[in-house]
């Protein structure tokens, strides 16, 4: 099968969870047969340094990046046997024109990013009306057009049925041997580590959530390593309080990190879709420390503590959390085992791909009136 996929932007490996969701889907694409190729449709189309990654992927890179409506109704007249356009903006922008190609269609959703709006707005009051409602009408739009919408969650796919919509859930993301290790065990293992660049609304939430209210109550000794991109505007008020930006890293750094401190710190108070650090952590044998938040659309459905994720409501939960994973060996290493066994199952390579496979004979069937 010949695979378009479409995009606002050119996606880098390493540059955030969204990203590297993109390559797992190459990779996917690849395995099942699919000669993929790839083209961005935004101005941001142009970042020739993010080349390198989509290369190596080994996808057909497309000429004519960033031209907007021109440049997609260029690409689309050559003949496609499926189009996967991810994100609702150039997902919204696709839209009519894939109706007349004769290909099958899949919007590639993320997250419903309306419902992250929403809940933003209902904690920090900081997302204009207009905005809630552009999005709103531009997913609900996206739903109707394309033969089958994507999310990483049941919760997402069956809204999206339930408005009129057809939608799927599929395990997003794809972990290889190299993210299912078994980890060194507790004994110097020392801090938490918290991941998610500065762009992303929740992420910044949840540190200055961390830094003023829960770091406190772990004593003066206490650390918190951030991953991610944080410009300087972001880190007023939060730099030099026990906690230390290591930017934007290396998977192999990643990794490391992993294997060198307590748990995941994920005290995220809104957001959708499932969160990769969570999935990434389990995996490696990495105990999680989340809120009933984080653990929304974990492992496709939502996921409990008998998951081997510890779960908090409140600063001083979150704290104690921390506090039982600090003197307990046996509960750190039972979180470890349960965890890693529970993500090996929904989130492993075979499992992402067939799960590929399914949603894109699926998206045939509909295309086809089946």
């Amino acid at each position: 099968m010949r695979v378009l996929m479409l995009d606002g932007a050119l996606p880098a490996r390493e540059s955030s969870a969204g990203e590297r969701a993109t390559f797992d889907l190459i990779d996917a694409l690849h395995n099942l047969g699919h000669k993929v190729s790839f083209s961005a449709l935004g101005i941001n189309g142009k970042e020739t340094e993010r080349l390198p990654d989509l290369v190596a992927s080994g996808v057909e890179l497309l000429p004519g990046h960033g031209g907007g409506l021109a440049h997609l109704h260029e690409v689309l007249r050559e003949p496609w046997d499926a189009v996967i356009v991810q994100r609702p903006g150039p997902a919204l922008l696709a839209a009519e024109t894939l109706t007349t190609t004769g290909a099958i269609s899949l919007h590639w959703g993320h997250d419903i990013h309306t419902w992250r709006l929403e809940a933003q707005q209902r904690l920090c009051g900081s997302v204009p009306g207009h905005k809630l409602k552009v999005t709103a009408l531009s997913e609900r739009r996206c739903w109707q057009f394309y033969d089958l919408s994507v999310y990483p969650t049941r919760r997402e796919a069956d809204y999206i049925n339930s408005v009129g919509g057809r939608g799927a859930a599929v395990p997003y993301y794809r972990l290889n041997s190299e993210d299912l290790i078994t980890p060194d065990m507790h004994t110097s293992r020392r801090g938490c580590l918290m991941v998610g660049a500065s762009f992303h609304a929740p992420n910044r939430d949840a540190l200055g959530f961390a830094v003023a209210d829960i770091l406190p109550l772990l004593g003066r000794e206490a650390r918190i390593t951030v991953v991610g991109e944080w410009p300087l505007e972001h880190r007023a008020g939060l730099d030099g309080k026990g906690v230390r930006f290591a930017g934007r890293v290396s998977e192999e750094e990643l990794r490391r990190l992993h294997g060198e401190h307590l748990c995941l710190l994920a005290p995220l108070r809104f957001g959708a879709g499932t969160r990769r650090k969570l999935v990434a952590a389990m995996g490696l044998g990495l105990p999680v420390v989340t809120s009933a938040e984080g653990l929304r659309g974990l492992l496709v459905r939502d996921g409990f503590e008998e998951d081997g994720v510890l779960i908090a409501a409140s600063a001083k939960q979150f704290a104690d959390r921390v506090v039982e994973l600090t003197t307990s060996h046996s509960l750190w290493e039972a979180c470890s085992i349960r965890a890693q066994a529970a993500v090996a199952a929904v989130y492993s390579a075979p499992s992402f791909d067939n799960a590929v496979a399914e949603a894109l004979k699926r998206a045939g069937e509909l295309h086809n009136g089946h």
